[in-house]
């Protein structure tokens, strides 16, 4: 795999088909923020807007145009004695590959038994049904 960064300015007609095509096929992208549209328009008024752009076997498989900011938070954090980055709950691609470890945590809730109680409980039985059923 390669990553490389380059300003969005820079990336040609050919990279932002690109970006479609992966956008189009991913529904978790759906959102406009994720839009080439957007990344254009931001390049226009940032022009220090980076993006990394990510290749493997010389095919581009992937972008992220904001992957540079977070990377330089971690950097000046460290400067700070900051050893620590918390990237929040959730498994997102872009966590996995920044990760350099992993604090295992526990979450959950009380509740005395009630009406909405049992709703939420049943609520979680029909989502887990229906993620083990997709998968």
């Amino acid at each position: 795999m390669r990553l490389d960064c380059a300003p969005a300015a820079d990336l040609t007609e050919r990279d932002w088909q690109t970006w479609d095509a992966i956008r189009n096929g991913s529904p978790g992208l759906s959102s406009p923020y994720f839009a080439s549209e957007f990344g254009r328009a931001v390049a226009r008024c940032s022009p220090d807007l980076f993006v990394a752009r990510i290749s493997v076997s010389r095919e581009v498989v992937g972008f992220f145009p904001g992957i540079i900011l977070l990377l330089d938070l971690a950097k000046a954090a460290s400067t700070y004695g900051v050893e620590i980055v918390d990237l929040g709950m959730g498994t997102y691609p872009y966590k996995t590959r920044l990760a350099t470890g992993t604090v295992d945590l526990l979450h959950g809730r009380i509740e005395r038994p009630s009406a909405v109680a049992a709703w939420r409980t049943a609520r979680r039985g029909v989502r887990r049904l229906a993620g083990w059923l997709s998968s």
